[in-house]
């Protein structure tokens, strides 16, 4: 599984009306630096 792939796994685990940060979400990845690669992700995803 690719970084990309593990973010939105994780997004996709998040129960409705959770509030995640970028940070939070990079932490959780095991990337606690690539909070601004996540917000990109975000941004570009077509969901």
């Amino acid at each position: 599984m690719n970084f990309k792939e593990k973010v939105y796994k994780i997004c996709s685990s998040i129960p409705k009306g959770k509030v995640v940060t970028y940070g939070q979400l990079a932490r959780l990845t095991g990337k606690p630096k690539a909070a601004r690669a996540i917000g990109v992700f975000m941004k570009n995803n077509p969901d």
